[in-house]
């Protein structure tokens, strides 16, 4: 199901933090969609907790997204848009 607050996280800049497998992230949401199995897909930089890298977070498996008030400056480095592991994206950088 499509949530609105990716996109708008994405669109302002904002890091999101997410609880995912148990743990508390903030993440650079980069791209949103649905990969080719259907699965909703959250493309984006993990900053915390360390290690800082890419990630693909199945929205699914979010218990908690929320829009944080930490502003990121735009497309981190190895950023590539139109992903390939989504068949269709909502948003993107």
């Amino acid at each position: 199901m499509y949530d609105v607050k990716i996109c708008e996280a994405i669109k302002h800049l904002a890091c999101l933090q997410i609880t995912y497998e148990g743990t508390i992230r903030l993440v650079e949401p980069h791209a949103y969609g649905h990969d080719k199995a259907g699965h909703e897909l959250l493309r984006a930089w993990q900053t915390q907790p360390a290690p800082e890298d890419w990630r693909s977070f199945r929205v699914d498996k979010a218990t908690s997204i929320a829009i944080t008030i930490t502003r990121f400056s735009g497309p981190r480095r190895g950023y590539v848009r139109n992903d390939k592991s989504m068949t269709r994206i909502y948003c993107q950088l």
